[in-house]
């Protein structure tokens, strides 16, 4: 049986992970999705790690769900997927995955899973760092001297 695995923080689940899932699905027979959990995620979530966990649950192309509580590292060295399917926006970037894959024979595929949504990007990768950027407000009241 060939087992697919992807991972991600899923907030929202958007269009584009659905074509994703669906896509997951024709690879192989069971699809694991793994949810970073909030500790992972150094609180950069807008829903707390089970309401992630019961919307991907809730969709039809995922078997099985499970919350990535230690390291991606040593989640996919327990379920050794055959293929670890990543958005292509992680295709030129590094990708921890594929050393981990060298141990253990799997395939690392990147596919797009495009969604419709404009401001999206803003929403799913809105971190403190970026709030912190968001200086326009107190930059006018300095030029003003206000």
């Amino acid at each position: 049986m060939t087992t697919i695995f992807i991972s991600g923080v899923f907030n929202v689940v958007h269009p584009g992970h659905m074509r994703l899932f669906k896509f997951a699905k024709t690879l192989g027979k069971k699809l694991i999705v793994g949810i970073n959990s909030d500790k992972l995620n150094n609180n950069l979530k807008f829903l707390n790690e089970k309401y992630r966990l019961e919307n991907v649950k809730a969709n039809r192309y995922v078997d099985e769900v499970i919350i990535i509580k230690n390291s991606l590292e040593k989640t996919i060295l327990k379920i050794q997927p055959d293929i670890i399917l990543k958005g292509k926006e992680h295709e030129f970037r590094e990708n921890i995955e594929q050393k981990i894959l060298a141990k253990t024979g799997g395939k690392l595929i990147f596919r797009s899973g495009d969604h419709d949504l404009p401001n999206f990007d803003i929403i799913e990768n809105t971190s403190l760092e970026l709030l912190d950027r968001i200086t326009l407000p107190k930059d006018y009241l300095n030029r003003h001297k206000i």
